[in-house]
């Protein structure tokens, strides 16, 4: 799902990072919950589970028809806001990521 850096609907800006792909998506919110891996503070140490995680399609599917919902209602509550999307990929797990978390502190 997306992640929404900060403010809610009601203020003027929002910055929303997410992943283009759905099932990177899903995969994400997978390890998140098989590990309780939601925020971690930099200073705090964490064991990297290495098994694999298993998918079921059922589910899958399920999870992408409620992820659809509460986009549009996501969606519906932004329109009068100010919103800086930004991909995960692409801005947030690069070398210059610091540069990507300055133009969003900058944008709210």
């Amino acid at each position: 799902a997306s992640f929404v850096f900060a403010r809610a609907a009601w203020l003027p800006r929002q910055s929303r990072a997410d992943r283009p792909r759905p099932l990177r998506r899903y995969v994400s919110i997978c390890v998140a919950q098989r590990n309780d891996d939601w925020v971690h503070s930099v200073h705090q140490e964490r064991a990297k589970r290495l098994e694999p995680t298993t998918l079921d399609a059922d589910r899958f599917a399920s999870w992408r028809y409620r992820e659809a919902a509460f986009r549009r209602e996501a969606a519906a509550a932004a329109k009068t806001a100010n919103v800086l999307d930004v991909s995960y990929e692409a801005d947030l797990c690069t070398d210059d990521r610091a540069a990507h978390l300055a133009k969003i502190a900058e944008f709210l």
